[in-house]
């Protein structure tokens, strides 16, 4: 699970809903960067919406593969 935190979105105008939409819709390769952090909140979840209850929060930096090379969006 990642979730974007508003004061990081708002350094970042490209990640917006729509792009990132566009990628899965491309099924386009991303590489997502930040802190991981333990949710326990959400045990309920695992193995139906979310892997584990860790988490990328907050996101700080997410890159597409294109052509071999990783570039920032």
């Amino acid at each position: 699970m990642i979730e974007f935190t508003p004061r990081v979105r708002a350094r970042h105008p490209t990640w917006t809903l729509e792009a990132l939409q566009g990628l899965a819709r491309q099924k386009t390769r991303v590489r997502i960067s930040g802190w991981t952090m333990l949710d326990p909140e959400h045990p309920d979840e695992v193995g139906k919406n979310r892997g584990t209850i860790w988490e990328i929060h907050p996101v700080m930096k997410v890159e597409t593969q294109q052509g071999g090379n990783w570039r920032e969006l």
